[in-house]
């Protein structure tokens, strides 16, 4: 009487010689792919399989929309105060000043005159959005 291997052993063979073929493949590929990404010879550090990203993907600074109110001079009576300026990531008040939101943005101003004294916007937090 003959015995037949496992159904196991017959199957595992073949499969771990065709891994490290598989695996040379991909890398193959995703060098391939690599290479192919245009703008590849203007990267600061070259390295093969690193993306090369460029500045203009990003938006610049200057986009953000004008306040409708110089810094220095008063805020119309149309804007409200910001309260709750702890949880917007913003400092707590002091000194006779307080946060006013005008439009997507937050100033610093005088309480007593409303004279604006600053934008604050980027010191607020993802909260404020």
């Amino acid at each position: 009487m003959t015995r037949e291997p496992l159904l196991g052993a017959r199957t595992a063979a073949p499969i771990l010689a065709a891994r490290p073929l598989a695996s040379g493949l991909l890398l193959t590929i995703a060098a391939l792919l690599a290479s192919s990404q245009p703008g590849h010879a203007a990267c600061r550090i070259n390295v093969s399989g690193a993306k090369c990203e460029s500045a203009a993907r990003f938006a610049s600074a200057s986009t953000a929309p004008a306040l409708p109110v110089a810094i220095g001079e008063p805020l119309p009576y149309e804007y409200m105060m910001l309260l709750n300026s702890e949880y917007f990531g913003l400092p707590p008040v002091s000194d006779g000043w307080v946060y006013f939101r005008v439009g997507n943005r937050v100033v610093r101003a005088d309480y007593s005159t409303r004279e604006v004294l600053e934008d604050v916007t980027g010191q607020t937090n993802r909260a404020f959005f």
